[in-house]
């Protein structure tokens, strides 16, 4: 590994012109090649967090569900309607539903960030469906542009964002 880095710094140097520089490369190379050496040793194995492959920009989900009395707001001489914080796991839901399947065993998504404009109503038994599209998907984030529609009418649009953690981390962190 070490006599790899040193090729590599060489190159490197070579292709700066600068032999000043290759001794500061390997220096530097050298001193990660033992920081990395030390921790493989004395560290408990590090467990990157990924996804499964497939999950890509553009990837939609789609799903439609009946707007119950538990999920509305009421204002004075107005019938019930769709209350906002709703609204928003609604849309976080079908978020989640999307990425379900790329999900690797011990992993979960969390909301990170809503951004969204409430333009429209829905009605306690109305049909809204909700979309989520991958508008950018790096490393563990994860972003989303989210809109729902009832009767043929937007009635929400935005942004979500949602971040990959290990479900182990995120019990240990809640535990305390």
């Amino acid at each position: 590994m070490k006599a790899t880095w040193g090729i590599l710094a060489k190159q490197l140097a070579l292709a700066n012109g600068n032999k000043d520089f290759f001794f500061f490369l390997l220096e530097t190379l050298e001193f990660h090649w033992l920081r990395i050496t030390i921790n493989e040793t004395f560290s408990p194995p590090i467990r990157l967090i990924a996804m499964k492959s497939g999950l890509k920009t553009g990837l939609r989900h789609e799903s439609t569900k009946t707007i119950l009395e538990s999920h509305t707001i009421t204002f004075e001489g107005l019938p019930p309607v769709l209350a906002t914080p709703f609204l928003i796991w609604l849309l976080e839901e079908t978020a989640m539903e999307l990425l379900q399947p790329f999900l690797e065993e011990g992993n979960l998504t969390v909301g990170t960030q809503v951004d969204i404009e409430h333009l429209g109503m829905a009605r306690i038994e109305d049909e809204v469906t909700f979309v989520a599209t991958v508008v950018n998907a790096t490393g563990r984030d994860y972003l989303f542009r989210v809109e729902a529609t009832c009767k043929g009418k937007l009635i929400t649009k935005g942004l979500h964002r949602r971040k990959l953690v290990s479900k182990t981390k995120l019990q240990q962190r809640l535990a305390r």
